[in-house]
């Protein structure tokens, strides 16, 4: 680490664009994860979707009914959506998640938020046109939950329901994470949230606003939950978009942190009722996990 970080120093000092180019390089590979025996009874238990879109992309998919898309987040893969997804199947729904490129059993190495808003993207119109016109919500973990959001900004999304679990409001995590791994000088830095703003189609500051959550229409509803212990993204984002788009739903736990949140039971029954449910209201919960 500390060679990359000499080598980092001296592009930065013969040519910041160059220090960019090797900084997002080095960002693009999401580490891969250990397969458990518990990931494989998952995808034992669930139908693969498989379809091309820049190279084989795989989701998981379990239930029959109307469709449920879930998204996990970066260095995440479908299977740490399987409780919920399951959960969601018994309650009469098709619940398919996703690999995103680079992740899980999905085709690549290299990923990031282009790859996130655009594998969405992808694999709506390959359920719209394969499986069902009509998708009842979408779910997204983290970064999932983030391009989750921007994704339907840009793309024609037949879905009026999303849940974001302990998503940011924008990727600030992304460029602490570099600063803190890389030591990456602010200049670089900056020229790093202008080129992730690009995949937003924005500005930096725009995003840092929360645009990613601007509400499309009146009849959109979503469900904010996120854990009090959460040491990745901060619990107070849900307040921060809950001002951005008007009547979202929040619910938070104790004790879960990030990740452990996705099997909480409390956490999938939330879930499940909200997918469910016709009508939610404005308010915040907490539940000890």
């Amino acid at each position: 680490m500390k060679t990359i970080q000499l080598l980092l120093k001296i592009l930065t000092f013969l040519n910041k664009k160059l220090a960019l180019h090797f900084t997002r390089f080095l960002a693009s590979f999401p580490r891969q994860l250990a397969t458990k025996q518990r990931d494989l009874d998952f995808i034992a238990s669930a139908q693969k979707i498989e379809f091309n879109h820049k190279g084989k992309k795989v989701a998981l998919s379990w239930g029959q009914g109307p469709v449920v898309i879930l998204v996990h987040g970066w260095e995440g893969r479908s299977t740490q959506m399987a409780p919920m997804a399951k959960a969601l199947a018994n309650q009469g729904f098709q619940a398919i998640a996703l690999d995103y490129t680079g992740h899980g059993l999905s085709q690549g190495r290299q990923s990031g938020f282009n790859e996130f808003i655009d594998d969405l993207a992808a694999l709506h119109q390959h359920v719209v046109n394969h499986i069902s016109p009509n998708i009842e919500a979408m779910v997204g973990h983290s970064a999932g939950g983030l391009c989750m959001m921007a994704s339907r900004l840009f793309n024609d999304f037949t879905v009026n329901k999303y849940v974001v679990l302990c998503a940011p409001s924008a990727p600030y995590p992304a460029v602490a994470s570099l600063r803190k791994a890389l030591k990456v000088s602010e200049e670089v830095l900056s020229l790093v949230q202008d080129d992730i703003a690009k995949c937003f189609k924005t500005d930096w500051q725009t995003l840092l606003n929360g645009m990613a959550y601007n509400k499309r229409f009146d009849d959109e509803k979503l469900l904010l939950i996120y854990d009090q212990d959460d040491t990745m993204v901060d619990h107070n984002e849900a307040q921060k978009i809950q001002k951005l788009f008007q009547g979202a739903n929040t619910f938070k736990t104790q004790g879960n942190g990030h990740i452990k949140l996705l099997w909480d039971e409390v956490v999938i029954h939330q879930v499940c009722d909200f997918v469910s449910s016709t009508e939610r209201g404005n308010t915040t919960s907490v539940s000890k996990g």
